[in-house]
């Protein structure tokens, strides 16, 4: 006990806080690592000697309808399309045949043996395919024999059509996802949205089947002049980097010419944080658009011509040629000599701890305990927990140590009453502020005389009462006490002595009352400032732990925000601002079956499904993202 009295108390009690503080930062360190995920490192590269070894080649018919025929690689690789160095990799198209009616030029088409659910994917080309009629893209979509397209989604990474100066990249998704909170200049820093089939109204949603926008245009956003065409491959080419990010709830791309691609993505050891705002974003915040539109997808690249999307803006692209897509595609086989792909590089990179993490949750569920607002509760609430303890601890052993000081001033003044043959003092009616210890004598003197008791000296009356505050309640008083609020504080000033009781006749006769009542009669009435100054002195507030109550001002402003809106409707997270786009995307005729593409095929061609007719498509008349007039939207 003399151990919880000594000036070492507080030594165990702050040992007993550090340890605490110390496990809530393990925790929550370990929490943090497995929400966010790590940082990203290099799982694939993809440019060597074996890189076709990592690919399947599609042989199928071409879902867009385009005029071209996908050879398989043996085919490939004895026409020469295709080659891979260890710092190089070739993929052309046919630029030697002239095709009769009816033929398509033969070109590549590969999808990656893997499937991924999330990654960054960098890109880097000194050439991509450019011509009038060309329709290339990199991309990744999601699909098989269960799940038709577009149940897992598509992410055209970038695609371009003809000699256009620039990529687009979008999506194209079922039902559900909606990019109506993204806005131009606040979430991303490209070129603007595509534009729906109003004319005038941004192409914001994904769903192949939208209301107001050209069937199967998807959601798509214009990256920056350059990024594309003849003069991307004249500046020695780019570097592309994609992030699908279904934790933190995203997808975004950046672009950077050649040379110009940030340092730490030339060192293989990428930090997207630090790369500004992309040129390309979309989210996937459950309110809008939830990370189960994209599951188990591929990579992809092909080279098409004309189609759905080529075709309807053949002639707005290339005014100089005055015949349809398809038959100049069929007749000039020289003007294809520049369509090629030239991949200096592709890697794959992920965090590490993503696969432990929530990806592909079940359908309609929703991930709990996680992410950055639960995780800063935690955090908040860890800290109040530690400091709540620390602090009752320490309180708790001072408070101790003035009961045990207070108990052996009691048994010194009992002991001298006692020799002198006094009674003891109650302590219970009398608190001494003195520092100096009162002699027996003067103690009996002091119950005796009221003069004495309400003397110059100053005093604290506590009532007498077997009721006296005890226990816990004791408990709580010293440790407001310890923080420097007393009944009576220091250079308070004294209370006034009580005036002496005067002698009357009536307390002299044989029926006189008792002398309280006689002397409560008889005493003058006080001023008003005699009462006031008399009034026992209260603190203006009490603080005990008040200190508990700004725990929650260490909470986050989005927490704080979050709880005054408890009840009310979800409200976007990005600000809605107007904006300006493009014209619209490619369109696509519908197919039977809510608009689903047929599944690739692996082993031979496979039937375009039933319905599917260029008869249906309803096609913008000139290329999407024509400048001029009241083509961009505002």
């Amino acid at each position: 006990m003399s151990f919880l009295g000594g000036s070492r108390a507080v030594s165990p009690a702050l040992g007993l806080w550090w340890l605490i503080l110390a496990g809530t930062w393990q925790i929550t360190s370990a929490q943090l690592r497995t929400v966010e995920g790590g940082l990203y490192t290099l799982q694939e590269q993809f440019v060597g000697d074996d890189f076709f070894s990592k690919w399947h080649f599609y042989t199928g018919p071409d879902p867009t309808h385009g005029s071209v025929e996908f050879i398989s690689e043996a085919e490939a690789r004895q026409s020469k399309l295709i080659s891979a160095s260890w710092d190089r990799v070739f993929m052309g198209v046919d630029n030697t045949t002239w095709l009769p009616v009816g033929k398509g030029r033969k070109a590549i088409k590969i999808l990656s043996n893997k499937v991924y659910n999330n990654g960054l994917f960098v890109l880097k080309v000194d050439n991509v395919p450019s011509a009038c009629g060309a329709w290339p893209a990199f991309w990744m979509f999601g699909e098989d024999s269960h799940h038709a397209w577009p149940r897992w989604g598509e992410y055209d990474i970038l695609e371009s059509v003809h000699t256009l100066p620039y990529a687009t990249t979008t999506l194209h998704t079922r039902e559900g996802c909606d990019q109506a909170a993204v806005n131009t200049g606040l979430d991303f820093e490209g070129q603007g949205w595509a534009v729906g089939s109003l004319g005038t109204n941004p192409a914001k949603n994904c769903w192949v089947n939208a209301p107001n926008e050209y069937n199967n245009q998807g959601c798509g956003q214009k990256m920056p002049d350059g990024s594309f065409g003849p003069g991307l491959n004249k500046n020695g080419g780019g570097t592309f980097a994609a992030e699908w990010d279904p934790v933190r709830k995203h997808l975004r791309t950046w672009f950077w010419p050649n040379g110009l691609e940030p340092v730490d993505l030339a060192s293989r050891n990428p930090r997207p944080q630090f790369w500004g705002m992309p040129n390309s974003f979309f989210t996937l915040d459950d309110r809008f658009c939830s990370e189960n539109h994209f599951k188990n997808m591929r990579i992809v690249f092909d080279t098409t011509f004309c189609g759905d999307y080529a075709n309807p803006s053949f002639a707005g692209a290339c005014p100089q040629i005055h015949t349809s897509c398809d038959q100049y595609v069929r007749e000039n086989p020289s003007a294809f000599t520049t369509a090629f792909w030239s991949i200096k590089g592709l890697d794959v990179y992920q965090r590490s701890g993503y696969a432990d993490a929530v990806v592909n949750p079940p359908e309609g569920s929703q991930p709990q305990g996680s992410g950055p607002i639960w995780t800063t509760v935690w955090v908040v609430l860890m800290l109040a927990a530690v400091v709540a303890v620390g602090a009752a601890s320490i309180f708790a052993c001072r408070s101790f140590r003035r009961h045990r000081q207070g108990s052996a001033d009691c048994t010194t003044k009992l002991h001298d009453a006692c020799e002198d043959g006094g009674r003891p003092p109650r302590n219970s009616r009398q608190v001494s502020l003195s520092p100096r210890k009162n002699s027996s004598r003067e103690l009996q003197e002091g119950l005796a005389s009221p003069d004495r008791r309400f003397g110059t000296r100053p005093q604290a009356q506590v009532p007498a009462s077997p009721e006296r505050p005890g226990g816990i309640t004791s408990l709580f008083s010293g440790l407001t006490g310890h923080m420097g609020f007393a009944a009576v504080p220091p250079n308070s000033p004294p209370p006034r002595a009580a005036r002496p009781r005067p002698e009357t006749e009536a307390s002299t006769g044989p029926s006189a009352p008792s002398s309280e009542t006689a002397a409560s009669k008889a005493a003058p009435r006080a001023t008003p400032q005699e009462a006031k100054d008399a009034q026992p002195y209260q603190p203006a507030y009490m603080p005990g732990l008040s200190f508990l109550a700004g725990v929650q001002s260490f909470a986050p402003l989005n927490y704080r925000n979050a709880q005054s809106h408890v009840g009310h409707a979800p409200q976007p997270s990005f600000n809605i601002v107007p904006e300006p786009s493009f014209a619209g995307v490619r369109p696509s005729p519908s197919y039977a079956g809510v608009g689903m593409m047929p599944t690739p095929s692996y082993q031979g061609p496979s039937p375009v499904p039933s319905g599917a007719s260029s008869s249906s498509m309803t096609l913008p008349p000139t290329l999407p993202y024509a400048q001029g007039g009241n083509a961009w939207y505002r």
